[in-house]
C-alpha cells in the first residue's frame, strides 16, 4: 500500500506519541511500586521497634508502697539508663521497677475454675499460694462434701466459693423450680462446710441460658457469673494453647473461664499465673471484678467482666 511521506511521519510520530505514553505509565507504575515498598518496609521497621520495646518494659505495673512520699515496685529504684526486662515466666520480684502512682494502677483479672473440687485443686491451690494469687471456685454441690478439705483450704487461703449447680446439670430445659434449687442447694453446703455464705453468684453448667433460669436467679437473690476470656481447655487439652490464648487477650477486668479437671489447665496456670503478675495483673476473685466493673452484684443480671 502506497502512503505519502507526509502520510508516513504522521504514522511514524502516531506510534513515537503512543509509545511514549506507555512508556510514562510504565515508569509512574515501577515508581509507585517501589514507593509502596519503601512505605511497607518503614511500617515494619516501626512495627519491630513497637515490639522490641514492649517486650523490654512491661507495659503495666503494679503498686506497692514502700515510703511516704514516693511509690516503689518491690524496693527497688528506677534506673532509666538500664532497662529492666520481663522474661515470663520469671519471678514477679525480679521484673519491676519504680513508677510514680499518679501513672501507674494494677489491672485486675479474675481466674474462675470450674467443676471442682478434684485432686487436681489441691496441685491448683499449691500455684496459687505460692504466688499469693487469690481466684474463684465455681463448685459442683455434690463434689463439696467429698472434697470438704479441699474446700475449706481454699476457704482459708482467701479464695472465692461459689455454686456451679448441684450436680451440673444442663438447666435449659429445666423448671424454675429445678433451677432454684440446684442454685440454692449448692449455696447451703457451701456456707455448711466453710461457714460462712458464699457470694450470691451462681454460675449456669455449660453457659446456657435462658429466661427461665434468669427468673430463677432474680428470685433468688442471685446474680449470673459469666466471662469474658474462654481458652476452651476442656476442649483443647494443651498447655501451650490455654497460655498463648490469656496471655494474648488478658485485659483489666476480664474474667476468665477454666477447669480445674484437667491436668494441662494446672500444668498451665504454673506459667500463667506468674506470667501475669510480672506483666502487672493483680488476681482478684470474681466478685471484686464485677463491683470493679458494675458496682455490684444485681439478683438475675449476667455478669461478664469487660469483653474489649
Amino acid at each position: 500500500m502506497y502512503r505519502s511521506k507526509k502520510a508516513e511521519r504522521k504514522y511514524f510520530f502516531g506510534w513515537v506519541k503512543i509509545a511514549a505514553v506507555f512508556s510514562a505509565l510504565a515508569l509512574a507504575l515501577i515508581g509507585g511500586i517501589v514507593v509502596m515498598g519503601q512505605n511497607r518496609n518503614d511500617e515494619r521497621n516501626e512495627r519491630n521497634e513497637r515490639i522490641e520495646a514492649t517486650e523490654t518494659i512491661p507495659a503495666i505495673l503494679p503498686i506497692v508502697e514502700y515510703a511516704e512520699n514516693a511509690t516503689y515496685i518491690n524496693a527497688i529504684p528506677y534506673t532509666p539508663e538500664i532497662p529492666t526486662v520481663c522474661d515470663e515466666p520469671t519471678i514477679p520480684d525480679k521484673c519491676y521497677y519504680y513508677a510514680p502512682e499518679e501513672f501507674y494502677r494494677a489491672p485486675r483479672i479474675a481466674l474462675t475454675f470450674d467443676d471442682g473440687p478434684v485432686w487436681l485443686t489441691a496441685y491448683l491451690l499449691d500455684i496459687l499460694d505460692e504466688h499469693e494469687a487469690r481466684v474463684t471456685f465455681c463448685v459442683i454441690g455434690d463434689l463439696v462434701e467429698i472434697g470438704a478439705d479441699t474446700v475449706i483450704r481454699a476457704f482459708e487461703a482467701g479464695h472465692e466459693i461459689v455454686g456451679h449447680s448441684w450436680n451440673h446439670r444442663n438447666l435449659s430445659h429445666a423448671s424454675i423450680d429445678e433451677i432454684t434449687m440446684q442454685i440454692t442447694k449448692t449455696s447451703e453446703i457451701i456456707y455448711e462446710i466453710t461457714g460462712e455464705k458464699p457470694p450470691p453468684l451462681f454460675r449456669v453448667p455449660f453457659g446456657t441460658f435462658n429466661r427461665r433460669i434468669h427468673q430463677a436467679a432474680y428470685a433468688a437473690g442471685y446474680g449470673i457469673l459469666n466471662w469474658s476470656l474462654d481458652p476452651q481447655d476442656w476442649r483443647y487439652r494443651d498447655e501451650e494453647h490455654i497460655y498463648d490464648y490469656i496471655m494474648y487477650h488478658a485485659r483489666d477486668g476480664a474474667i476468665v473461664v477454666l477447669h480445674d479437671v484437667h491436668e494441662t489447665t494446672i500444668y498451665a496456670m504454673a506459667r500463667i499465673i506468674p506470667a501475669l503478675i510480672c506483666r502487672g495483673f493483680e488476681l482478684v476473685t470474681a466478685s471484686e471484678i464485677i463491683y470493679y466493673v458494675y458496682g455490684g452484684i444485681e439478683p438475675g443480671f449476667e455478669f461478664t467482666g469487660t469483653r474489649k
